[in-house]
């Protein structure tokens, strides 16, 4: 039997309440809330509300006009986006530099097998040229 598998795609963003592309740093997002996050937490230039504090509700979420910048990153914020999952030019997280590594022994057993078993190939082939009557297991 033959099992398919699926992507679950999520409904909304969980910052503006539109329609969602993909889970973005953890979250289901749109583009829009992801490359807003994005670009705030690079450029840290986040002010105050302009409005009440209170611009990302889903009640509000008819006029998107109005909503201020200071309101849509908290709203990030308290969605649990997550700053380390972002992908920014020349700076290495933690996780990437470590990630590098994180196969390494795996690795290298892994290239050990390979030189015993290309030593015993030569070996073997060797005798097949001393002795090419002989049969040889490979």
């Amino acid at each position: 039997m033959e099992t398919q598998s699926f992507t679950i795609r999520p409904s909304k963003c969980l910052v503006c309440y539109r329609p969602a592309h993909q889970h973005h740093c953890g979250v289901p997002t749109c583009k829009g809330c992801k490359t807003f996050f994005r670009r705030m937490y690079i450029s840290q230039n986040i002010n105050k509300c302009q409005f009440d504090m209170n611009r990302f509700n889903e009640a509000e979420r008819e006029s998107f006009n109005i909503r201020c910048q200071y309101c849509r990153f908290q709203k990030c914020i308290q969605v649990e986006m997550n700053p380390n999952d972002l992908r920014i030019p020349g700076a290495e997280s933690s996780n990437a530099s470590t990630a590098k590594y994180a196969n390494l022994s795996l690795l290298l057993r892994q290239l050990a097998r390979f030189d015993n078993h290309r030593m015993h190939l030569l070996k073997t082939a060797r005798m097949m040229a001393i002795q090419p009557s002989k049969k040889y297991r490979v």
